[in-house]
């Protein structure tokens, strides 16, 4: 590109001396059009890399991430739920995280070769489990979704009935983020994080994800990080989930389906 630039800097100097100006001006004006779609290209490129690079700081979280999803519009305050509410609320809650859990532990010991048993319910993190030489690990959930607003109207304005991967991606950073600075309150030193694609198409974000320096999601804080398909078994088509292991790099890979759930559905 650097050198596309010069080459128009010289051309427009010796101009003057060509014999046929109009042809000339012609290709001038056809590399200045070149030049124009390199630097937006690359000017994309550069804001690309700048939403998926979330490196973390070494600041205090204020809360409040820059950039990432927009203030929500005031719509006055609703009636306070009662305490047996928020109870039921926090049961159905873990009952759908325990069910995610059983789906996870499976595949990660095909992912692995590490059969992890479940020591305990909690909440920071989510689960307390334990491997076979008895370390004791961390498991925090988190679903990767669009808004209910966004999933009702996205279809209706863009005719595309999939969560586009690309934002799927841009989420999922955006929570990694906001899980890394609840960190600090867990009760295990060692811990995992499990994004959970729900609405995106998972073969697409695992290509994408790619692109994420491995040094930001090394200054997450956490020791593993995965992203687990659970958009069959929301939908119904499967029993079981896909991996992609973001962190540590030699995780990066794939762990599909055991051969009991690929039939009828593949």
């Amino acid at each position: 590109m650097e050198e596309l630039r010069k080459w128009i800097v010289v051309a427009a100097r010796v101009r003057a001396t060509c014999q046929n100006v109009r042809e000339f001006d012609l290709l001038i004006g056809h590399q200045k059009q070149r030049l124009e779609e390199l630097e937006r290209t690359e000017q994309e490129r550069l804001e690309r890399h700048l939403r998926l690079s979330f490196g973390f700081s070494h600041k205090p979280d204020t809360g409040t991430v820059v950039g990432t999803l927009p203030a929500r519009p005031a719509t006055g305050r609703g009636r306070r739920r009662t305490v047996e509410e928020a109870e039921t609320d926090r049961r159905l809650r873990k009952e759908r995280e325990t069910e995610d859990l059983e789906g996870f532990l499976p595949c990660y010991q095909r992912a692995t070769g590490l059969a992890l048993e479940v020591e305990e319910e909690s909440e920071n993190p989510d689960f307390i489990v334990r491997r076979p030489d008895g370390q004791k690990i961390g498991i925090e959930f988190t679903a990767v979704r669009e808004s209910p607003d966004d999933t009702f109207y996205r279809p209706i304005l863009t005719g595309n009935p999939q969560w586009d991967p690309t934002d799927a991606v841009d989420q999922m950073c955006f929570l990694v983020r906001q899980k890394s600075s609840k960190i600090p309150n867990y009760q295990t030193k060692y811990n995992i994080l499990v994004l959970q694609n729900e609405e995106s198409d998972f073969n697409l974000m695992s290509a994408d994800v790619k692109n994420i320096p491995i040094e930001d999601f090394a200054s997450s804080g956490f020791d593993e990080i995965w992203l687990a398909d659970y958009s069959g078994i929301r939908n119904g088509a499967h029993n079981e989930i896909e991996l992609f292991g973001l962190y540590p790099k030699h995780l990066q890979t794939v762990t599909r389906r055991s051969d009991r759930d690929k039939k009828p559905y593949r």
